[in-house]
């Protein structure tokens, strides 16, 4: 199984990275600094299940550039997601399987406009991932592990032994025959996370341990299983509460990606978190004021500087 990962800035490289320690044919994409790191020093992870490195490693910096994949996996931010996807349509195999690991509900719906959807499967990105200025990326967080789906319920053939090169590396690997559920499960704390800690500039610590912050946390998480409901989502009956558990139990620094994007200056991802929110709402006649506050008051910065 050849397998080519599009976006190899921390997930991507995590994620290619555990296929590689399962014994996976893998080549990855990349631009920049950044390709030229991985061409010269390969990869290295580290996190709680040791260190990993991958010295001989291949990487182009498109994916036409490579011999046709069975598997294309893409891990792009979402605002770069259907552009990436465009650039890649001749890159996969007949028949290949196409993979989505973004934040958000949308990749599916993007990656499905440019390839049939039945070979699109996407999963939720559960890994703390950063990517040190020497390349090298270090994870850690609550949950390592895989889940792909598609939104049709499909199971595409070369899925099963996807997830069993990730397992073969140690991941808890499954696939889901409801991805639509698995990902508002986590858009219930990934959503109010992203809005809470950019608003408040303040971390985990702070945000879900102070009564006021804490009643807006659990009001966003309403607003989002709100539309999740109308968009037809069958959610656990107590996922609201697990949400804000899964909040209160962050480490005290803990601050959303998007919020590391504030700080730095880069792109946000605010029209996939918070704008999907509104947008969807708007639809089913729902009002989210934590949400439209949230889009509102980031929506200057959205562009990075």
């Amino acid at each position: 199984m050849r397998v080519v990962v599009i976006g190899s800035g921390a997930i991507g490289t995590l994620y290619g990275g555990w296929l590689l320690s399962g014994g996976a044919d893998v080549a990855f994409v990349a631009r920049g600094k950044r390709h030229d790191q991985i061409r010269e020093r390969g990869i290295a992870l580290s996190g709680p299940a040791g260190a990993t490195a991958h010295r001989d490693v291949t990487v182009a910096r498109s994916a036409v550039d490579l011999q046709p994949a069975d598997v294309l996996v893409f891990a792009v931010k979402t605002y770069d997601l259907d552009s990436a996807a465009r650039a890649a349509r001749d890159a996969l195999a007949p028949g290949g399987l196409v993979v989505g690991l973004q934040n958000g509900v949308d990749a599916a719906a993007t990656l499905g406009s440019v390839f049939d959807p039945d070979l699109v499967m996407v999963g939720p990105v559960y890994s703390a991932a950063t990517l040190s200025a020497d390349g090298e990326v270090r994870y850690g967080g609550q949950r390592n592990d895989v889940v792909i789906g598609n939104v049709r319920g499909l199971t595409h053939p070369f899925a099963e032994p996807l997830v069993a090169l990730w397992r073969q590396a140690g991941v808890d690997a499954s696939i889901s025959s409801d991805i639509r559920a698995s990902l508002w499960t986590k858009f219930l704390f990934l959503a109010t996370n992203a809005a809470l800690t950019c608003l408040s500039r303040q971390p985990a610590g702070v945000v879900y341990h102070d009564p006021g912050l804490l009643e807006l946390a659990e009001r966003s998480i309403a607003e989002i299983a709100a539309v999740a409901a109308a968009e037809g989502v069958r959610l656990a009956p107590d996922a609201e509460e697990a949400a804000l558990a899964i909040l209160r139990g962050f480490p005290p620094d803990v601050v959303a990606s998007m919020r590391q994007d504030l700080d730095a200056g880069r792109r946000l991802e605010l029209e996939a978190i918070s704008g999907t929110i509104i947008r969807l709402a708007r639809k089913h006649g729902l009002a989210t004021p934590i949400h439209d506050v949230a889009y509102a008051c980031l929506k200057p910065f959205a562009g990075g500087r």
